[in-house]
Parts: structure tokens; C-alpha cells; sequence
């Protein structure tokens, strides 16, 4: 009787006084679990909001958390190191240290536990300005999402933390984290989203085919080159890759001045993909897009006469004020290099 005692009163009390885990650096978040999904909740932010309830306030996380846990149970920890651990593992080892009178540590403990297999898919639920938001993390290694089965509006991001994942046929209002790591690879095809953010991953392991999206941000850091299977953000469907390499056209064979050409044409295209990601002006925007939908026709086409859009691009460009033609010239001397500049000023004959 008294052994099932101390297990209830340590089980409720592991449970509920979520603002006590606090001190433990190694622990920073829950999951719980429920028949169908997963779901993490940050232990500062639920230690804060479980506090702001005690003293009255109506705070939505914690009441979250309570009605989550009424339908599933603890899961797993998650600690500062990235890994995640049995909740029944450690609880066991805090039950029975505390029978023996032995001194239970939670940091060394977690640390020293075997990690735990993960889901796939897990969300993380979140407070930002006083709102409940849903993250919807890919955990798992080899992971393919159909964005087709979720709803388009339930998650403010897609957070890809894990390599070899497919994303397709998915359109959300929110945006797309991509961090698979130093060596990562993630496929997205066919994608509508808001923002991609890219955080990490592999020099030529992001690939995109029928991808749009308003805007790109790649860390500063990292030297990405992401490869189109289709085109660039803003762009209609056709060929073309963004890495310095060369396409065909359909022959078989290639001259080296058309695969040099090809070449130059497709690093023009990485750089101006980048300068795409720092633009926030919708109109410089729209030049930019133009700029890659053209090099991607020239790409495929060897005979393809840049007049047409020459024409287009010196209108948009014209409706640009004097600050905003500075604020997209600095933006493209910052990220691109001479020769592609060069390429631009003979292709579209605009003053860069």
C-alpha cells in the first residue's frame, strides 16, 4: 500500500508541477501522446503559463497542455542535446531511487538513458503573442509527407529536422523550415507555402520541383545550391537546375561552349535565387522573378531571344522609385558576382 502510494503522489507530482522541472537544464520540453499524434510542449514556456494561471490569468497553453493530457499521457523528455528519452524510463528509475532513499538526479539520469525511437511526425504547440500556434516537425529519417492529408490551416510551420525527406503535394498558409543538418537532403515538390527558410543542410541536397513560395531566406553561413527540377520561386513550370551544371536541351551531345554557356547562365540563376530570398518589396520581387523565368528559358533554349523580356523588365524597372532601384541594386551587388552581373546588364540592358 505504501509503495503504491508513494508511485501515485510521484507520478501526479512529476505531472503537474511542470514549473519545478524548470531548474533541470537537460530537460526542456514534454511530449505527450494520444492515440493518433504526438505533441511537445516547451517546459519554459508551459512552467510560465502554468504559473500565470495560479495567479489568475487565463493563460490558453497550459490549459492546452491540461486538456491534451486528459485524452493521452507523458511520452517522452526532450533534452537541451537534441534527444529524446522514455517519460517511463526515468520515471521508474525516480520511483525507485525514492523508495530506496536514493538521491534521484534528473539531468545525469537523462543524460544517461538510451534515446528513445522517434516519431515520424510530431507537432510542437507553442504560445506566440498570447495565441496557440502548431508546428508540424518531421523527425524521422526517410520521412515522405503528403501535404495533401493535412489541413491547409492548422500549422503556422512545416520544420523539417531529419534527412532524406520528400515533402509533396503540400499548400499551407504558413511557412517551411528546412534544418536536416550539416549534410542533410530534402526533396520539396509540388509546394505552396509562404516563406522556406533553409538552416542547414547539404551543399546540393535541397531540391525543388513546382515549389512557390513569396519568399526565400537562406542562412548567410551556409553555401547552398538548391537544385530546380522545375524553376525558381515565382517562376512558371520548365527545366533547369541551380547548380552550376548543365542540361541538354534534348540532344545527346553538347558543344563545350553550349555547356560553358549553360553553365555561366545557371550560376546567374543560383545567385539571383538568393537575391529573391532579400527582397521584401513585392515590385523588386517581380523583377527578380521575371530575371529567373528568363534565364530559365535561356537555359532550355539555346535560340532564345531575351528581347521580349527585356522590354518587360525595363517597364517594371522603370516604375521603381529612385530608392527602391538603390535598395534592389544593393541587393544584387551584395549577392551576386561580376560576371553574373555583367550576363544581366547585357541580357536585360537595365542599369545595375
Amino acid at each position: 500500500m505504501k509503495k503504491k502510494f508513494i508511485y501515485t503522489l510521484l507520478t501526479a507530482l512529476t505531472i503537474t508541477s511542470v514549473a519545478s522541472i524548470k531548474a533541470f537544464a537537460a530537460v526542456d520540453a514534454y511530449v505527450l501522446k494520444d492515440n493518433t499524434n504526438t505533441y511537445q510542449y516547451n517546459l519554459n514556456e508551459l512552467s510560465d503559463s502554468l504559473i500565470n494561471n495560479t495567479l489568475g490569468q487565463q493563460d490558453k497553453l497550459y490549459k492546452e497542455f491540461e486538456a491534451q493530457l486528459s485524452s493521452g499521457k507523458i511520452y517522452l523528455l526532450h533534452d537541451s542535446e537534441g534527444k529524446y528519452v522514455s517519460y517511463d524510463e526515468v520515471k521508474n528509475i525516480l520511483i525507485e531511487k525514492t523508495l530506496k532513499e536514493e538521491i534521484f538526479d534528473l539531468n545525469s539520469e537523462v543524460k544517461k538513458a538510451k534515446e528513445a525511437d522517434k516519431p515520424s511526425l510530431m507537432e510542437n504547440i507553442k504560445k506566440e503573442n498570447g495565441e496557440i500556434v502548431r508546428e508540424l516537425m518531421v523527425l524521422k529519417e526517410g520521412t515522405s509527407l503528403d501535404g495533401s492529408k493535412l489541413s491547409k490551416d492548422r500549422y503556422k510551420r512545416i520544420v523539417v529536422k531529419a534527412s532524406s525527406v520528400n515533402v509533396s503535394n503540400l499548400q499551407i498558409d504558413g511557412d517551411i523550415v528546412l534544418d536536416p543538418g550539416t549534410m542533410g537532403k530534402v526533396k520539396l515538390e509540388n509546394v505552396k507555402c509562404n516563406a522556406i527558410t533553409i538552416l542547414s543542410g547539404d551543399k546540393k541536397g535541397i531540391q525543388f520541383n513546382k515549389v512557390e513560395n513569396k519568399k526565400l531566406n537562406i542562412d548567410g553561413k551556409l553555401d547552398i545550391e538548391i537544385q530546380y527540377e522545375s524553376d525558381a520561386p515565382g517562376n512558371s513550370s520548365g527545366g533547369g537546375s541551380s547548380n552550376g551544371g548543365s542540361s541538354s536541351n534534348g540532344d545527346s551531345t553538347q558543344t563545350k561552349e553550349e555547356a560553358e554557356r549553360i553553365a555561366l547562365l545557371t550560376k546567374a540563376k543560383t545567385q539571383l535565387t538568393k537575391v529573391y530570398g532579400a527582397l521584401n518589396n513585392e515590385k523588386e520581387k517581380e523583377i527578380v522573378s521575371k530575371m529567373l523565368s528568363s534565364l530559365t528559358e535561356a537555359i532550355n533554349d539555346k535560340n532564345y531571344d531575351p528581347s521580349k523580356d527585356e522590354k518587360e523588365l525595363r517597364q517594371l524597372y522603370g516604375k521603381l522609385s529612385s530608392k527602391e532601384k538603390d535598395e534592389l541594386k544593393e541587393k544584387i551587388l551584395n549577392n551576386v558576382t561580376l560576371s553574373v552581373i555583367f550576363i544581366l546588364a547585357d541580357m536585360y540592358n537595365i542599369g545595375l
